[in-house]
């Protein structure tokens, strides 16, 4: 590393950030992980639900669910947009990190 790509290191990014990442993952964390008492995640359980509501009303031709059935997917799509923000931002953690002046010829692309 060059003293000129070092001082845009050390100019450019923040300590900081990566406690944010941390937190990024914690937030992941809760979402993703089992819980104290060993229970899968909720997500885990609504994808399930959703796989039987579709079996219902897909291969059993059942119309009462459909309404479950939807509503139940907009859900899961939601919980799935929470947790790609959260990647989202660690990605962008990452990037500022390994973005170097070989892959970033311009060290002002170093920053957030």
């Amino acid at each position: 590393m060059t003293d000129d790509e070092w001082r845009a290191l050390c100019e450019n990014f923040k300590i900081g950030w990566l406690l944010d990442a941390i937190d990024e993952v914690d937030a992941l964390r809760g979402r993703l992980s089992d819980d104290e008492c060993h229970w899968p995640p909720e997500i885990r359980d609504s994808l399930l639900k959703l796989h039987q509501f579709a079996m219902e009303v897909v291969n059993g031709g059942s119309r009462s669910r459909v309404q479950e059935f939807f509503d139940l997917a907009i859900e899961v799509k939601d919980q799935i947009f929470d947790m790609m923000e959260f990647l989202t931002k660690l990605q962008g953690t990452f990037a500022r990190l390994t973005c170097g002046p070989r892959i970033c010829p311009m060290p002002g692309n170093w920053r957030a």
